[in-house]
């Protein structure tokens, strides 16, 4: 009688165990899971404002690739390409052309609109960007906006900037290199032409001819550092939004907060195996 009891009692307790177990399961599936899924379809659903995408082609053209009669970019020349992209610099020339205003604007959804403050709007700049290989040699870089001709006149804006910076680049190169040998030939040029007799004009003559290959050399120098940007594709218009993607960021919601709310589940049964001890 009294072994019948007690195995009624641990069935009851048993399932008592159970049906706890389930309210938890139930809370946290709620509360992680379904909570959340159910925000992100409405946002996403019915409240993300739509984003379209303009998509500029480009490549660099490296002094070395034009002196061995081949174009293309090499591996660091991308690189390179993608810094000046991403810089702040492209942020900072962006803003002049009423970047603030169109992603600040009360048209978009709160969630997607650009933040106060600099530091805000520059990582909000990089959000918009995508920069996807397009072949060995070229890259695709993608500029998000809401509106399709918004994005395109960013795209074109930024295209405008990478050219203007890299013929600063250049510029740069050449002052550096080019202008210091210039000086010095011109100095050896009127010690020539103040030179007297055979032997100091002779003198004066083979300095200058040596100042003038060293002005050649630094233009070819020049040449060999000189890197041309190629516009493959110019900035397109889009005619379809391709963010937010909607299904993808739900299904994305679900099953990672599918796996927080079993890791939870788990971490609570250790808990409680361990306080048994």
């Amino acid at each position: 009688m009294n072994d019948t009891v007690r195995n009624k009692s641990e069935v009851k307790g048993e399932a008592e165990l159970r049906r706890a177990r389930f309210r938890r399961l139930a809370i946290i599936f709620g509360l992680v899971v379904l909570l959340p899924t159910l925000l992100s379809v409405v946002y996403y659903g019915a409240m993300a404002s739509p984003q379209y995408g303009s998509v500029t082609t480009l490549s660099l053209e490296t002094g070395v690739a034009r002196a061995g009669g081949k174009k293309g970019a090499a591996s660091k020349d991308l690189d390179l390409l993608k810094a000046f992209v991403e810089s702040r610099a492209a942020y900072e020339a962006l803003l002049q052309t009423g970047f603030r205003e169109h992603y600040g604007s009360g048209d978009i959804d709160r969630f997607s609109r650009l933040g106060e403050g600099d530091d805000a709007g520059y990582a909000f700049y990089q959000e918009q960007l995508e920069i996807e290989p397009a072949s060995d040699a070229a890259i695709d870089v993608v500029f998000y906006a809401f509106d399709p001709d918004q994005a395109q006149a960013m795209s074109q804006a930024l295209l405008s900037h990478l050219k203007a910076q890299l013929a600063a680049e250049r510029e740069k190169t050449r002052e550096l290199l080019v202008a210091p040998a210039i000086a010095r030939a011109e100095a050896q040029r009127e010690a020539l032409a103040k030179a007297s007799g055979d032997v100091e004009t002779d003198v004066a003559q083979r300095r200058l001819t040596a100042a003038l290959r060293e002005v050649e050399m630094a233009q070819e120098e020049v040449l060999q550092r000189e890197a041309r940007l190629v516009v493959v594709a110019e900035p397109s218009r889009p005619d379809a939004a391709k963010r937010p993607r909607r299904l993808w960021n739900i299904a994305t919601i679900f099953f990672t907060t599918l796996a927080l709310g079993g890791l939870v589940l788990l971490l609570g049964d250790v808990v409680r195996e361990h306080g048994q001890f």
